[in-house]
């Protein structure tokens, strides 16, 4: 299903702990520390069998976890957009323009649950941290939980040019259109992001 609350949330029961899986944003890096805290094997099909986790959508996760602390690491969208476009680039052979590719999630924003806003993703989050300070926030997301994680690994990583190389007016126009509610919850601007 096409929706953004429809994105599979990890859920440790054992410490009532949610983990908002923004992709784009460091979602394996930061699925990767958690998985390997309990003791997990990070090859995907034994991720997705672990019997400590269970994954959730957002609206479960909201109706079943109430009293979880819920965590998140988000990113600046405009940042992120082009490393989803990249993603399409070098991952499936994607033959548009980055101005193109982002009127084409204008249009249509549930085609790619890569590029869904952030905020539809992680309802009523109880720490939010930026990828942007993902040292300083890692640190302080493990005293918001109480538990201690391992370094981050930087997985899946894209070489690009910086993000602002991609934008021109209009394409900066529309994106800031898709993400508003992202811009103004995390407190982004255009010049503000990895």
């Amino acid at each position: 299903m096409n929706d953004p609350t429809f994105v599979p949330n990890l859920v440790w029961d054992e410490h009532k702990l949610v983990v908002y899986a923004i992709h784009k944003a460091a979602s394996s890096s930061v699925i990767a520390a958690f998985v390997l805290a309990a003791g997990g094997d990070l090859r995907y099909e034994k991720l997705c069998r672990n019997e400590r986790f269970r994954w959730l959508t957002t609206d479960e996760v909201l109706n079943q976890c109430a009293d979880y602390k819920r965590v998140v690491i988000v990113r600046n969208p405009f940042a992120r957009l082009v490393s989803c476009y990249e993603y399409w680039v070098a991952k499936r052979g994607l033959k548009t323009s980055f101005r193109d590719y982002a009127d084409m999630v204008l249009d249509d924003p549930t085609a790619d649950s890569h590029s869904w806003p952030q905020t539809h993703q992680a309802k009523e989050p109880t720490f939010i941290g930026k990828l942007e300070n993902i040292h300083t926030d890692w640190e302080e997301l493990q005293k918001h939980i109480g538990m201690r994680l391992r370094p981050l690994e930087h997985r899946n990583k894209l070489k690009h040019e910086h993000y602002m190389r991609y934008y021109d007016h209009v394409s900066r126009d529309t994106v800031s259109k898709l993400y508003r509610d992202d811009l103004k919850t995390y407190d982004y601007t255009f010049e503000a992001g990895v």
